[in-house]
């Protein structure tokens, strides 16, 4: 073995978390110390993954993400601070350099990462944002078309179409606002462009009776007086 999978076969990253400070609760849960969290969403057993996130590794990763280090300093400060009987190479200058490589190379990935995850939380907040603007869209809508057509609001197209947005809006908001990464995550991959095609239609909508325009019945304007 190597001194990466001997330190690893020694300790668990609920190990080194715990030495290092880390309050894990009793279900093994806690909160993630490499964003700012505040309800525990990092499980942390012999691997630590963070629901909210994304982090993600081993005891030797989360000792190389606590303290900045490269992965072979992070292995070569739990063996120093576990006391572990496990002998240290000293690296040769071609090792050096390539362990060097490997560290900026991990470090590039870690910034792609946590950029690719900022966008992602970016994009979130902006739809909750975009999905509650078109609550009071469709709030709007409803009223303007019920005091036009009174109970002949049913007639209107753009009563229909906004009665059955209301749901959808209100099921992607339950995902955005209550839902798991792993719904965020599908919900983004395959419904993005749903949700700005119907939130488009939604607010062209809008803008119709916003300007005083009347509902459309598919048959002509509708006549409520």
């Amino acid at each position: 073995m190597n001194i990466f999978e001997e330190v690893k076969s020694c300790v668990t990253a609920k190990d080194v978390a715990v030495h290092y400070g880390l309050n894990v609760k009793r279900n093994n849960m806690a909160c993630c110390p490499f964003h700012n969290d505040h309800n525990p969403s990092m499980s942390i057993k012999e691997y630590y993954h963070c629901f909210a996130c994304g982090a993600h590794g081993d005891a030797i990763n989360y000792v190389s993400e606590m303290f900045g280090l490269r992965p072979y300093d992070a292995a070569c400060k739990i063996i120093e601070d576990f006391s572990l009987p496990i002998a240290v190479k000293v690296l040769s200058p071609e090792e050096l350099k390539i362990a060097k490589i490997q560290y900026e190379k991990a470090l590039r990935e870690k910034k792609r990462q946590a950029e690719q995850r900022e966008r992602f939380r970016k994009w979130c907040n902006e739809k909750i944002e975009s999905l509650k603007d078109a609550e009071d869209v469709i709030e709007a809508v409803e009223n303007s078309i019920v005091a036009q057509c009174g109970v002949n609001a049913m007639n209107s197209n753009d009563f229909a179409t906004v009665i059955c947005m209301k749901s959808t809006i209100e099921y992607w908001l339950d995902i955005l606002c209550f839902g798991t990464m792993e719904d965020k995550l599908e919900f983004f991959v395959h419904g993005r462009k749903e949700v700005e095609n119907r939130v488009r239609e939604l607010f062209e909508i809008g803008a119709r009776y916003m300007a005083g325009g009347s509902a459309d019945t598919g048959r002509g304007i509708c006549q409520c007086g």
